[in-house]
């Protein structure tokens, strides 16, 4: 199964946002143990740096910090085309368009996300991290 993870549900994991931490936390967990491939956007990795750099004020920690979800996921690139294609989408919330584009270029399975809403346009089905978690643990593969 591979799953690009929309940054919501990164930064739920990183800052044990109740009551969503959890199963965002153990998706990341599977993501390192290699029992799911993960990808994050370009686009959400540098919002990332960004919020935690607004938190922490510490650019060795935030760095540390990335690097360690780097265990868990892989960054793809949010390319140009698909910047373009968002604009044509319709996905309403542009940052929405831009995360379903990156995930249609890489060919992934679902976006994990809090709010599926924001994707109910997309042609690859949206599901929070629970909800991957129950598949996982169905042994879906898909």
């Amino acid at each position: 199964m591979t799953v690009l993870v929309d940054t919501c549900i990164i930064v739920d994991a990183l800052a044990s946002r109740v009551p969503f931490a959890h199963d965002a936390q153990e998706l990341l967990l599977r993501g390192g143990e290699k029992r799911v491939t993960l990808f994050v956007s370009a686009k959400s990795f540098l919002d990332l740096h960004y919020i935690l750099k607004h938190y922490l004020n510490d650019e060795t920690k935030v760095r540390s910090k990335l690097s360690d979800l780097l265990q868990a996921l892989s960054v793809v690139d949010t390319a140009g085309p698909s910047i373009v294609a968002a604009l044509n989408s319709p996905t309403t919330d542009y940052e929405d368009a831009v995360q379903i584009e990156t995930a249609l270029s890489e060919g992934v399975d679902y976006i994990a996300t809090r709010d599926k809403t924001g994707f109910s346009k997309s042609l690859i089905p949206a599901k929070t991290a629970g909800e991957l978690l129950t598949l996982l643990d169905q042994g879906s593969d898909i």
